[in-house]
């Protein structure tokens, strides 16, 4: 009966000893939000009778829309799988480029990001952006490239992006910052270019 107890002892201790060694490694996820220009105004509030109406859409490779935020590590693109983007990627870009036009042209354009267009209304313009990478780099630094093609039926137009933004601290969130600033500074060029 005591080497009974003495073997259900130890491996109590040894089972305790386990789960605590495996809770010790768990690693709590996080999640992140693009934040865009802080003078852009939320989602398009401008409203307007006859002004153009630009449908802006965004795509970014599926490991990236619905994954993790994504890095180099050496020579390997890394998506992180404890630190996450808290909706679509592809979503959080385009709301933010519709905001940053919206802000930024007067009342004679209004965008609206696909995931919050208007049942029924009809495109003046389609403004589609693939965005190829949105990570950090090895050395340092947010990178966002990608191309665009914008429609109507005056105009096309069509062309390519890169910026990169340096990354002023180590760590997850830092390199979110860098990447934000690296795409409302792109934003702010393409609708230059555009509008």
């Amino acid at each position: 009966m005591r080497m009974k107890t003495i073997a259900f002892a130890l491996l109590t201790a040894v089972s305790v000893a386990i789960s605590g060694c495996s809770s010790a490694v768990t690693e709590r996820t996080s999640y992140y939000t693009l934040a865009g220009d802080k003078n852009a105004s939320v989602h398009s509030q401008k409203i307007c009778q006859k002004c153009r109406k630009i449908s802006v859409r965004v795509s970014v490779p599926s490991f990236l829309d619905n994954g993790g935020i994504a890095y180099h590590s050496g020579d390997l693109l890394v998506v992180s799988k404890n630190n996450l983007w808290s909706e679509s990627l592809s979503i959080q870009l385009q709301n933010l480029l519709s905001d940053q036009i919206n802000a930024s042209t007067g009342n004679g354009i209004v965008a609206f990001s696909s995931a919050l267009r208007p049942a029924g209304m009809m495109d003046d313009a389609v403004l589609n952006i693939s965005v190829k990478k949105f990570s950090g780099s090895r050395d340092g630094y947010a990178e966002v490239e990608g191309s665009y093609v914008y429609a109507s039926q005056q105009e096309y137009r069509q062309g390519h992006f890169s910026r990169r933004v340096l990354q002023e601290e180590d760590g997850f969130a830092p390199l979110v910052e860098s990447l934000n600033r690296a795409w409302t500074d792109e934003c702010g060029n393409l609708i230059k270019d555009l509008f």
